[in-house]
C-alpha cells in the first residue's frame, strides 16, 4: 500500500494552475481545457484560498505535491496498523500482496462517502480486490483516529460541513427513521448541484497532482456527485491528453426502486457518458431504460462479489462449521480478543441491521431471549456503543440459559463465520447486507433469513424494499427460506428449532413492507 500524504516537493519549472474560477466561473472541464496550454501530466495546482472547504489532510497532500506513490520509493512515515484496526477489519487494508496480475499498471483513484457503512465497505473490498490483481495502490494516511483510510471520502474531504450530513445520516439510519431518510434522499439533487463545483475542483487537483505515476481511472461507489467526478475527469483528460474513465460499482440491487442510483444516471448529460462504466447486480427481470443503454455496464456474478471483503469471496474456511466444532475469534475492544465456540447441536441466533447497529436489534434479542429457543443469540452492534453496553446488561441480568454476545465493529472473517452457522439470521436490506448473504447462498442451506421490516413496516430507505425483494427472489432458487418480518418475531424464530413447523412455506413475502 502505497501513501499519498507523503513529502514530495514539485519538480522545479512545473506548472501552477489557480483554480479559485472553479467555484464560481465555467464548468471544471471547460476551465482545465482553457488551461491546457500551462499544464502537462506533472503539473502540480498551486494551493488556493478555495482550497479552504477541503479537509486539512488532503490540503496538505495537495500543498505537498500530492501523491508520491511508486513501488520501492514511497518516502512518507511509515504507520503501523494499531490493535484499532483489528476490531474493525473495514478501516485496516492489508499489506500489498501482490505485485503482479491483470491489473498491474492499473492506478485507480479510490473515491467513496461516509454515511451508513455500505458505499465504505464497498470501496474497501474493491480495493483490497485490486490489491490481490496487482494494482498499484495508494493509503491516504491515517484519519483523525489513527485508522487507515485507503479512499478519499467525498463528504469528509471535499464537502464543506459534510460531516453535519454523515452525522445526521447515520442517527436517522441507528433509529430506523425512514421518513426523514427519504427526505434526505429527496434533497440529493439539490445537495449535488450545490457541492458538484468544490467536488469537481479537488479530484480534479488530486488527479493534476500525481507527479510520478498518474492515476489510470477512477473507481467510486456511490452516487453522490457523480456529475463531479466525470467532470473532473472530463477536465483532466483534456489538460493532460489521458484517457481517464470513471467506474461506478452500484451498492445496491440494481432494480426499479434503484432510483437513487437510477435518477443521478439519467441526469448525466450525454457528452460526459463515455467516460463511465457501471458494475453491479441486477435484480430478476429488471430492464435498463432506454435512456440509459449509452452507458456500458458490466454485470456482476453475486457468487463472486468484487465489493465485498475477502471473507466473502474466498470461502473454504466456511465449509463444515456445522459438522464440527465451530470458533469464531472476535475483537472485545480495540485491545482485546475473545472466542465463542459451537457445538455442532447448538442453536444460534444472530442480528445485524447495518454498520451502524440499529436499535431495533435489542428489541430483536429480546424477544429471542424470552423465546428461550436459541442456545446463542449473536448481535453485531455496529459502532453503536449504547446498544452494546444494553445488550451487555441484559446478558448479565436475564435468567434464561441463552447466551448473549454484544460485539462491536467486526472483521469481515467474524461477519462470513457467523452467517455461515447460524440458524436463523435477521438482517437489513441495505446492499452490502443483501450482497453478502447472496454470496455466501451455499452455506445458508437448512437455514432461515428475515428481513428487518422497519417500525410498524417502515421500510426506511425507498431501494431496500427493492434490495430484500431481490434478497428473496435470489434465495429462492437455492430453496434457502427467506422473509419479511417486524420486531414481534417470537413466533417465526420459535420454530426454528427442529424439523416441525408449521410456518408459511419457504421464501414467503408475509410482512411485506408497505
Amino acid at each position: 500500500m502505497h501513501r499519498l500524504f507523503s513529502k514530495k516537493k514539485p519538480k522545479k519549472g512545473d506548472a501552477g494552475i489557480e483554480l479559485t474560477e472553479v467555484h464560481t466561473g465555467a464548468p471544471v472541464a471547460t476551465q482545465a481545457a482553457t488551461h491546457a496550454a500551462e499544464m502537462n501530466r506533472h503539473s502540480v495546482p498551486a494551493p488556493s484560498k478555495s482550497d479552504q472547504h477541503l479537509s486539512p489532510r488532503l490540503r496538505e497532500a495537495l500543498a505537498n505535491g500530492g501523491a508520491y506513490s511508486i513501488a520501492g520509493e514511497t518516502k512518507a512515515k511509515d504507520t503501523t496498523a494499531s490493535s484499532t484496526d483489528a476490531a474493525d477489519h473495514a478501516e485496516s487494508p492489508p499489506a500489498p500482496s501482490n505485485t503482479t496480475g491483470p491489473m498491474t499498471g492499473v492506478k485507480p483513484l479510490m473515491v467513496a462517502t461516509s454515511g451508513g457503512r455500505g458505499h465504505i465497505s464497498t470501496i474497501l473490498g474493491l480495493n483490497a480486490f485490486f490489491d490481490s490483481q496487482g494494482a498499484t495502490l495508494v493509503d491516504y494516511g491515517p484519519a483523525e483516529n489513527d485508522q487507515h483510510r485507503p479512499y478519499l471520502d467525498i463528504l469528509l474531504d471535499l464537502v464543506s460541513g459534510g460531516e453535519t450530513s454523515v452525522k445526521m445520516w447515520n442517527t436517522f439510519q441507528r433509529r430506523d427513521w425512514g421518513k426523514l431518510l427519504n427526505l434526505c434522499v429527496t434533497v440529493q439533487p439539490q445537495f449535488d448541484k450545490v457541492t458538484n463545483r468544490q467536488v469537481s475542483a479537488g479530484i480534479l487537483r488530486l488527479l493534476m497532482s500525481e507527479v510520478r505515476v498518474p492515476f489510470s481511472k477512477v473507481v467510486c461507489a456511490q452516487p453522490l456527485n457523480l456529475l463531479g467526478i466525470l467532470q473532473a475527469a472530463d477536465g483532466y483528460n483534456k489538460a493532460s491528453d489521458e484517457d481517464l474513465k470513471v467506474e461506478l460499482y452500484i451498492t445496491d440491487i440494481i432494480c426499479d426502486a434503484c432510483v437513487h442510483y437510477l435518477d443521478a444516471l439519467k441526469a448525466i448529460p450525454d457528452e460526459y457518458r463515455h467516460l463511465l462504466k457501471l458494475h453491479g447486480i441486477t435484480a430478476k427481470g429488471f430492464q435498463w431504460p432506454d435512456e440509459l443503454k449509452n452507458i456500458a455496464f458490466q454485470a456482476i456474478d453475486p457468487a463472486n462479489n468484487p465489493m465485498l471483503r475477502e471473507a466473502f469471496r474466498m470461502t473454504d474456511e466456511l465449509k463444515g462449521l456445522r459438522e464440527k466444532v465451530c470458533k469464531i475469534h472476535y475483537a472485545i475492544n480495540s485491545f482485546s480478543f475473545s472466542e465463542i465456540q459451537l457445538q455442532p447441536e447448538t442453536r444460534v441466533a444472530s442480528i445485524m441491521l447495518g454498520g451502524q447497529g440499529g436499535e431495533a436489534t435489542f428489541d430483536y434479542v429480546e424477544e429471542l431471549v424470552k423465546s428461550g429457543e436459541h442456545d446463542v443469540i449473536i448481535a453485531f452492534c455496529g459502532q453503536n456503543d449504547e446498544l452494546k453496553q444494553r445488550l451487555v446488561a441484559l446478558a448479565n441480568s436475564h435468567q434464561g440459559a441463552t447466551k448473549i454476545y454484544a460485539l462491536g465493529n467486526q472483521d469481515d472473517k467474524v461477519i462470513a463465520k457467523v452467517l455461515a452457522r447460524t440458524n436463523a439470521h435477521v438482517t437489513r436490506s441495505g446492499g452490502l447486507s443483501v450482497m453478502e448473504i447472496m454470496a455466501l447462498v451455499l452455506f445458508l442451506i437448512d437455514q432461515r433469513v428475515y428481513i428487518h421490516n422497519g417500525k410498524n413496516g417502515d421500510i426506511g430507505i425507498k431501494w431496500e424494499k427493492g434490495n430484500g425483494e431481490a434478497l428473496i427472489d435470489y434465495l429462492a432458487g437455492f430453496d434457502v427460506f427467506c422473509q419479511w418480518i417486524n420486531q414481534q418475531i417470537r413466533e417465526e424464530l420459535a420454530s426454528t428449532r427442529g424439523s416441525d413447523t408449521d410456518i408459511s412455506a419457504p421464501n414467503s413475502r408475509r410482512n411485506s413492507p408497505r
